[in-house]
Formats: structure tokens, sequence, C-alpha cells
């Protein structure tokens, strides 16, 4: 009886190991190959939506007396008429997905880090001239504002702009209505929103 049963056994083991040989000789390295390229592919379309750009500005300031009031990079310290600065240091990542579009902006400097933007952005999918924008960004008034200091001639804005817009950014949501590209009325654009009143203070 012992011995029926390690004859059993060991056909059993053979006949196993028989059929995972047969499973392994089924797969075919090419689909293998293919459903990995296929995962790849997949993963690095969804980075082509992400978007990372970034600017600095460095910034030389030269004053006639020690410790003036600056509307530009703050107040000069009361031993000092002259300063070099990083005025700007940007890094922006931009997320965009059919409708929606995600923005978080920082600003890194030696005064220290702090967020510019973070807001969602979303589009109406009939017209698409219609959209939607809500969280920490620029306020729609005028058009400087809104140009970016990285294409600017000067690396300030306009002193009445610095005195009616501190930081330029605020807390609110905005409507926004502009044709597409493709229309001869995409030159007209409309901005309404309602903000804290306050800036990113």
């Amino acid at each position: 009886m012992k011995l029926f049963n390690s004859l059993l056994f060991v056909v059993l083991l053979f006949s196993t190991s028989a059929a995972f040989a047969q499973e392994e000789e089924t797969v075919n390295p090419i689909d293998t190959l293919t459903q990995f390229s296929q995962k790849l592919d997949s993963r690095i379309s969804k980075l082509e939506n992400l978007k990372i750009t970034g600017y600095l500005q460095f910034q030389y300031q030269k004053a006639d007396s020690m410790g003036i009031n600056s509307m530009a990079g703050g107040n000069f310290s009361k031993f000092s008429d002259s300063r070099f600065m990083t005025r700007r240091g940007r890094i922006k990542f931009a997320y965009s997905q059919g409708l929606a579009e995600y923005v978080l902006q920082f600003d890194a400097t030696e005064s220290g880090f702090a967020i510019k933007d973070a807001y969602l952005a979303l589009k109406d999918p009939y017209l698409n001239a219609f959209s939607f924008t809500g969280g920490v960004f620029n306020r729609p008034f005028g058009f400087e504002i809104a140009y970016s200091s990285s294409k600017r001639e000067s690396p300030e804005r306009a002193r009445i702009i610095q005195t009616l817009f501190p930081k330029e950014r605020d807390l609110g949501g905005m409507v926004s209505f502009q044709m597409p590209k493709t229309s001869p009325w995409n030159f007209l654009r409309l901005d309404a929103g309602l903000f804290s009143g306050n800036g990113t203070n």
C-alpha cells in the first residue's frame, strides 16, 4: 500500500510539473511585451497633460538714503541703501484633462516660500466659450495684472496697479466668456468675478 501511494504521488508530481511547463510554453513573450508597452503608453499619456514651467528674476536696487520705504520688494533695512534680491522665483504646475484645468504655482525667494496660484478652471462642453475659475488667482482687472511677469519688459507693474491690487491675486470665483480661436469674435473677452477683497493676506 505504501509503495502504491508513493507511485501515485510521483505520477501526480510529474503530471503537475508537465502541466505547468505547458502553461509556461503557451505564454507568448511578444504578448507580454505588448501589454507592458500599452500600460507604459497610458501612463505617459497622463503625464503629457502635466505642464511644469518656471522662471527666476533677480533685481538690484539702489536708494538715495538708508532705510527708505519701497513699493517693490519691501522696505529697505535702516542700515542699507542698496540690495540684491530674488524678485521672483516661480514654479508652476498645470494639469489639464478634458474640460478641467488645475493650477498650482509657488514663489520661492530669500523672503520665504509662498503659494501664488491655486485654482480650478472648468470649461463648458457645448460652446467652449464659457469658463468658471475658482480659488486663488489674478484678479480680472485691465491687461497688466494678468500679463505674466516673465514676459514684461520691466520687472514691476505700474505703481497704480501695485497700489490698488497689491500682490495681484485674491481668493474668489470668476466667470469668463471668450469664443474659440477659430471664431471671428475671439478678440472679445468678458470676465466677471467675486473676490474676498483683501488679496492673499
